[in-house]
C-alpha cells in the first residue's frame, strides 16, 4: 500500500506543476486581453492574448504580433512579469515562499521544489532554491547595469532603463522577447556588430541555461572541477562542446550566407551567438530566413538539444543528449557498461533519455504535419524550424509564426506548454500508475537494427 501512494503521489506532483503553469498561462491571457493592455486601446482578441500568454510564460519567444507595437507598458510588464514566472518555475516560487515561512517544510514542498528547481536528491532543496532566487536576481541586475551602457545614450535614461531591464530578464530566462520594434529590423539585428549587446546577451543566455544545480556546484566548489556533481561534469562538458562545435559550423555555413556582408570579426562573433541563441534562448542577430538550408538543419539540431536539466532552457536538454551519444558510443564499442568520469550510468537514466527523444521527435512530426495541412502556403523547412522552435521553447522563427492559421497557432501553443514542462513529465501528469506485483519472466532477445 505505501508503495502505491507513493507512486500515486510522483503523478500529483507533475499535475500540481502542470496545473500551475496552465493557471499563470490563462489569468496572463485574461490580462493581456483588456483594452489598456494593447497600445491601440482596444483588446486583444484570446487566441492572440493566449498565444503571447504561453510564449512568455513557457519562455518560448514565438510572437504573432510586434511586442513593442502591439503592447501598451502595461502589456509588456505582464509579458515580462510571465517570462520571469515561467523561468523560475511557479512550484519553485510556491515551493521558496513555503520555505521561507515555515521552519520544517513537508515532504510534499520539498519534492515540488525538486522537481521545478531539478535537484537530483531532497538534500539542500532550501539552499538550491535560495541559489536560485539570489542567483537570478544578480546576474538579471548585472546584465542590465551593462546593456544600460548601451541603451541609455541611445534611449534616453527611462526608457533605456526600462529595455535593460527587460531584455536583461528575458535574456536570463532565455525567451527571447524584445521590445526593439521591427523599424530597423526585428529583434536584435540592428546590433549584429555591436560586441557589448551581444556577448552580454549570451552569457545571460548560458548562464540562465546551464542549471541552477550547476550553480550550486561552482558556487560550492569555484573552479575545482574534480569536487563537481556528475550532472554538473557532463552540463558543462555538453554545453561547451555545442557551444564550441555550433558556432564553427555555422561560421563554415553562413560564412557568405547569412554573414556574408560581414567583417570577419563580426562573422566570429554571430557564428558564436547565433550557436548560442539557438539553444533554446530566441534572440536573433541575423534574420533567420537568411540562413543557408546547412545553417537550417545545424539550427534544427542545435534547437532540439536545447539547455541544460534544471535551467530556464527548454529542449531534450543538454544532459539527455549526452547519454543518447554516450549509449551510442558504447553499443559501437561493444561494451554492456556506459562510464563517464569514472561513473557508471544507471539504466533508468537511459530509458529515460530515450523515451524523452522519442516523446519529442513523435510531437514535432505530429506538429509538422498538421501545420502543414493547414497551411498551403508554408514550406516544409520553414514549418520544421517553428515547430522544433515550440517545443524545444526557442522562439525563433523564419518569419511565418504571424500568418498562420488560428488552427496552426493552437499547435504551437501545445508545442510550447509541453516543452516547458517536459514531455515525459506531460504524459506522467495523465497516467495513473499503479504498483502491482511483478513476475519474473524469461528473458529474450529482440533483433534490433
Amino acid at each position: 500500500m505505501a508503495k502505491k501512494g507513493k507512486i500515486k503521489g510522483k503523478s500529483n506532483y507533475t499535475t500540481v506543476i502542470l496545473i500551475s503553469f496552465l493557471l499563470v498561462i490563462l489569468v496572463g491571457a485574461g490580462l493581456l486581453c483588456l483594452p489598456f493592455a494593447a497600445a491601440s486601446g482596444t483588446p486583444t482578441d484570446f487566441t492572440t492574448a493566449l498565444f503571447t500568454a504561453t510564449s512568455a510564460t513557457c519562455v518560448t519567444g514565438l510572437v504573432v504580433t510586434d511586442t513593442a507595437a502591439h503592447w501598451s507598458i502595461f502589456g509588456k510588464i505582464v509579458i515580462i512579469a510571465l517570462v520571469q514566472i515561467g523561468g523560475l518555475g511557479i512550484m519553485t516560487i510556491i515551493s521558496l515562499i513555503a520555505i521561507i515561512f515555515a521552519k520544517n517544510s513537508s515532504l510534499r514542498s520539498r519534492t515540488l521544489a525538486m522537481q521545478a528547481a531539478g535537484a537530483v536528491s531532497y538534500q539542500d532543496v532550501k539552499n538550491i532554491l535560495k541559489t536560485i532566487f539570489i542567483g537570478t536576481g544578480s546576474f538579471e541586475f548585472v546584465g542590465a547595469c551593462v546593456l544600460s551602457i548601451r541603451f541609455i545614450p541611445r534611449y534616453g535614461f527611462l526608457k533605456g532603463v526600462a529595455f535593460s531591464l527587460f531584455h536583461s530578464i528575458s535574456a536570463f530566462c532565455n525567451a527571447g522577447f524584445d521590445i526593439f520594434g521591427t523599424e530597423n529590423g526585428s529583434s536584435l539585428t540592428q546590433f549584429s556588430s555591436d560586441p557589448l549587446v551581444l556577448i552580454t546577451i549570451a552569457v545571460l543566455i548560458i548562464v540562465g541555461g546551464i542549471g541552477f544545480i550547476v550553480w550550486s556546484d561552482i558556487k560550492k566548489h569555484g573552479l575545482h572541477l574534480k569536487r563537481y556533481s556528475f550532472h554538473s561534469k557532463i552540463a558543462l562538458t555538453t554545453t561547451l562542446l555545442l557551444i564550441t562545435l555550433g558556432s564553427a559550423a555555422l561560421l563554415f555555413t553562413e560564412y557568405d550566407a547569412s554573414f556574408g556582408k560581414m567583417d570577419l570579426g563580426v562573422k566570429i562573433m554571430n557564428a558564436f551567438f547565433q550557436s548560442v541563441t539557438l539553444r533554446t534562448a530566441g534572440f536573433s542577430a541575423v534574420d533567420q530566413a537568411t540562413l543557408s538550408p546547412s545553417g537550417t538543419v545545424i539550427s534544427y539540431f542545435l534547437m532540439f538539444i536545447g539547455g541544460t536539466t534544471g535551467s530556464t532552457a527548454g529542449g531534450i536538454k543538454t544532459t539527455t543528449f549526452a547519454v543518447l551519444v554516450l549509449t551510442l558510443v558504447a553499443i559501437v564499442r561493444r561494451r554492456n557498461e556506459i562510464v563517464v568520469f569514472k561513473r557508471k550510468i544507471s539504466d533508468k537514466s537511459i530509458i529515460n533519455a530515450c523515451s524523452i527523444a522519442f516523446v519529442y521527435i513523435a510531437a514535432v512530426l505530429a506538429s509538422i504535419v498538421a501545420v502543414c495541412a493547414a497551411e498551403n502556403g508554408a514550406t516544409v523547412s520553414d514549418v520544421t524550424f517553428e515547430t522544433i522552435s515550440a517545443i524545444a521553447t526557442v522562439g525563433l522563427s523564419k518569419g511565418i509564426t504571424p500568418h498562420l492559421s488560428v488552427l496552426s497557432r493552437y499547435v504551437l501553443i501545445v508545442l510550447m506548454f509541453v516543452g516547458r514542462i517536459g514531455g515525459l513529465s506531460f504524459m506522467l501528469a495523465f497516467s495513473n500508475a499503479k504498483t502491482t506485483k511483478t513476475t519474473e519472466r524469461p528473458t529474450e532477445t529482440v533483433l534490433i537494427g
